[in-house]
């Protein structure tokens, strides 16, 4: 109690600690063990590398892509995970990608060019010849007309056969 007769007032509950948000290249670096348990990175590692792995993604690398070169072509025995991370880091940084002027068909997404089976008889096609996954024939539609057929077999032969003779009777 108080001198005033009152009961002191219960300290503020306390709030959880609230870790601060991380980067994008914090979390990237953070989940390097998980990808490769030989280089898992302390906190202290993490955020002395934040600012490098922040440059590889302002140059245009993809997390996946910074895993890879940090990963790749490890030795057996790693006894430093954080100075080879900062060594790789430095030594493979992607260069500064140039600025385009106009747009170019390299900058354009990519066409994808898929090939699917029939659900049916798995006879290879492209997605618009496979409505519903299944193909032509197996929805009992006739096979499409390509034109007139080339020569049989028995053509050809006959047809090299006078190609031969004409050779060998022009020949002196």
């Amino acid at each position: 109690m108080t001198d005033d007769g009152e009961a002191p007032a219960a300290d503020p509950p306390r709030q959880p600690h609230q870790p601060r948000p991380h980067s994008r290249a914090y979390a990237t670096l953070a989940a390097l063990g998980r990808a490769e348990p030989r280089m898992t990175l302390s906190a202290a590692d993490c955020a002395s590398l934040e600012a490098f792995a922040e440059e590889w993604l302002a140059r245009g690398a993809t997390p996946d892509q910074l895993l890879a070169a940090l990963t790749s072509g490890l030795p057996t025995a790693i006894h430093h995970p954080g100075r080879l991370a900062r060594s790789r880091l430095l030594a493979k940084m992607p260069p500064v990608a140039a600025e385009p002027t106009s747009p170019t068909p390299s900058t354009e997404p990519a066409l994808r060019l898929r090939i699917m089976e029939c659900t049916v008889c798995r006879a290879p096609g492209r997605p618009e010849s496979l409505p519903g996954g299944v193909c032509g024939p197996c929805r009992g539609e006739a096979p499409p007309d390509h034109g007139p057929a080339g020569p049989t077999a028995a053509q050809v032969r006959a047809h090299v056969r006078k190609l031969r003779r004409t050779v060998a009777v022009s020949r002196p």
